[in-house]
């Protein structure tokens, strides 16, 4: 699809950027991989007075220096063929963000200026000078309230009609000749081909140590001795190193041992001075109720039995919502699978495809949308609220200490929650965490321990016919996930850092926004859990049909005495490395004893990755790390199997 133009939403995170993607693309919008990288962007496209304008919503970064895969995707989608940067900021905390936006404009991109939350911004009392700060900065500001559509037709206007470069920040005297030298040997030295920044912006990353723009120094030896010669020039000696920083929390660097930069001290400066002359902080409006509510929520005290409270109502409305939609969606569609049936079996010649299929087409169909829809949907909505209203944030920090037993952040409670919806989505939202141990470690978590929706929507139907015992169910998901977690906490090296997490305020989440983020995280279902689950039912009815299954008692020699299990039980775990969901399906078309159902359910939730899980993992953490959790998941299982036979 040709494009009139291609703008970026850029922005530090929890600033509103997915709500404003939803506001201006609609339906128009796809999760997918950067090209070339592994990072997932939102993308989409609106159209405005005849024109055709791309959209695509960056990962949230509070800097431009590539210490992280988000920070490096957001400046190469900047830079290869990006006409416009739409930066969103948060008008209730202009001066942090404002860092951020000084830094954009060194690329020489057109910009506007987004001042979300503008509502918020107003009941704290704060009045912004809109004009003035157009002025400042040299590109147009426009208010918005995101989550209400509020301002988004001028937001169009602006992206098509006046975006502009603006006025990058000049420093002082000292740095602002450092950079000028910098940029004239930049300028003669490296060919254009060779770089897509602006030499003024090189200059600036190089001498603020930035990573990914240091490895054109291995090229060109001469630049490399003038660089580690202006930054000796450039640091501040007298006011320590960054670890001591003030805005390392915002730069995040990878090695604290940097002297802080002028570079970085000024532009921290004129972002607290352009503030200041814009906000006029006036009659604050009275404490509303949710503020009233943070102030309770946020102390350290009360806040674990409310977030406890939280958790058992959310637990309470998933399993609601799973058992009425479930049976919702069975009275209507009872009629139609019953016509299906007759039209199969009556147009099909009588015999063994029609058996199979008039049986597993229905059930393929039934199976799916009235338990593993349900669970899926109910989870993400739960999910998406969490995220609006701000509570998930306090989840982390809450959690924090308990998961630090593991060697885990807070934020790792993120990955862990998307798991129960689907453990794909869990291991990507790995990318939040600070390094590669604590990703491994919840990675490993989520694709072993955590039983996604669809898992545990069948596991619930194998629960309710055979009678499974749940308190071993649970206790079994339990010990195996604190028993792991201590393991991996203890096999892999590493030093657990200090948890920094911006906590957003508590908000009345938007239905729109909610509905929005929970139609993208249900599309797999419909894309990829349905025709699994149709093809796997008829292939699972195909084994039944034949008697195969049957011959697998010759197993029950191996596998009763040291799992409990019939063969036929036991094999069956080994379609989890399909999908685990399949598994549990096997087991209902099975006759089986309260121990026998108990011990194979405990062995299919706690087990190998599935194949799309799989996949994902090779992705993320390379061959070696995805052998590695395969071979301890199925060992995992096994061994559990062995436990539970000898308790029970």
């Amino acid at each position: 699809m040709k494009y009139d133009k291609t703008v970026a939403l850029v922005g530090q995170p929890n600033v509103g950027k997915s709500c404003i993607i939803n506001q201006l693309t609609g339906a128009h919008a796809i999760i997918s991989n950067y090209p070339g990288t592994t990072v997932e962007v939102t993308q989409g496209f609106f159209d405005y007075k005849n024109k055709k304008i791309k959209v695509i919503d960056t990962p949230g970064t509070y800097t431009l220096h590539s210490d992280t895969k988000e920070q490096i995707l957001t400046q190469k989608i900047l830079l290869e063929g990006t006409d416009a940067i739409i930066n969103v900021v948060d008008s209730t905390n202009l001066a942090r963000n404002l860092y951020f936006t000084l830094q954009l404009m060194d690329l020489e991109i057109p910009m506007v200026l987004v001042l979300n939350f503008w509502d918020e911004a107003k009941k704290q009392g704060d009045k912004i000078d809109i004009k003035k700060l157009s002025e400042n900065l040299g590109i147009p500001v426009i208010p918005t309230v995101a989550s209400q559509g509020q301002g988004m037709e001028k937001l169009k206007e602006a992206i098509l009609f006046r975006a502009s470069l603006g006025r990058p920040m000049r420093f002082t005297k000292r740095p602002e000749k450092i950079i000028t030298s910098l940029s004239s040997e930049i300028r003669k030295i490296i060919e254009k081909s060779q770089t897509k920044h602006p030499e003024r912006a090189l200059a600036i990353h190089l001498l603020e140590h930035d990573i990914e723009d240091k490895k054109l120094l291995e090229y060109y030896p001469r630049l490399k001795t003038l660089v580690n010669k202006l930054q000796q020039e450039i640091k501040q000696e007298k006011k320590g190193y960054c670890l001591s920083c003030p805005l390392r929390k915002l730069c995040s660097p990878s090695e604290d041992k940097h002297f802080l930069d002028l570079t970085c001290q000024e532009r921290y400066a004129k972002s607290h001075e352009i503030t200041g002359e814009v906000v006029t902080r006036i009659h604050r409006s009275k404490e509303k109720f949710l503020e009233k509510i943070e102030k309770i929520i946020d102390r350290p005290l009360p806040s674990i039995p409310i977030l406890l409270g939280i958790s058992y109502l959310s637990f309470k409305l998933i399993t609601f919502g799973i058992n009425y939609i479930g049976r919702g969606i069975e009275i209507l569609l009872s009629p139609l699978l019953k016509y299906a049936t007759f039209f199969l079996t009556h147009i099909l010649p009588s015999g063994f495809i029609s058996n199979t299929l008039s049986i597993a087409i229905p059930e393929g169909i039934l199976v799916p949308l009235t338990i593993v829809m349900p669970a899926m949907f109910c989870v993400y909505i739960i999910m998406a609220i969490l995220e609006d209203t701000g509570l998930l944030s306090r989840f982390a920090v809450t959690l924090n200490k308990i998961l630090s037993i593991f060697g885990l952040q807070g934020q790792s409670i993120i990955p862990l929650l998307l798991g129960f919806g689907c453990r794909v989505p869990g291991v990507l939202a790995t990318r939040i965490l600070p390094d590669k141990r604590q990703q491994l470690i919840t990675s490993t978590l989520v694709s072993v321990v955590i039983p996604c929706a669809a898992t545990l929507g069948i596991i619930a139907a194998t629960i309710a016919k055979f009678g499974v015992n749940i308190l071993v169910l649970i206790s079994t998901l339990v010990i195996s996930f604190i028993a792991l977690g201590l393991f991996l906490n203890y096999l892999l090296p590493g030093k657990k850092e200090k948890l920094i997490l911006e906590v957003p305020p508590l908000r009345i989440p938007s239905a729109k926004n909610v509905v929005y983020k929970t139609w993208f995280r249900m599309k797999s279902f419909f894309t990829h859990v349905l025709p699994i689950l149709l093809i796997g039912s008829i292939g699972i009815r195909m084994i039944l049909e034949t008697n195969f299954i049957n011959y697998l008692s010759n197993l029950n020699s191996i596998t009763q005495p040291i799992w409990g299990i019939k063969g036929q039980a036991f094999a069956s775990l080994f379609v989890t490395l399909i999908q685990r969901y399949l598994a549990p399906l096997v087991l209902l078309n099975m006759s089986l004893t309260v121990k026998e159902a108990t011990i194979a359910c405990a062995m299919v939730t706690v087990s190998v990755p599935c194949l799309p899980n799989s996949v994902i993992l090779w992705k993320e953490l390379g061959f070696k790390r995805f052998l590695q959790i395969f071979i301890l998941g199925g060992v995992l299982s096994c061994l559990i199997g062995i436990i539970l036979n000898f308790i029970l």
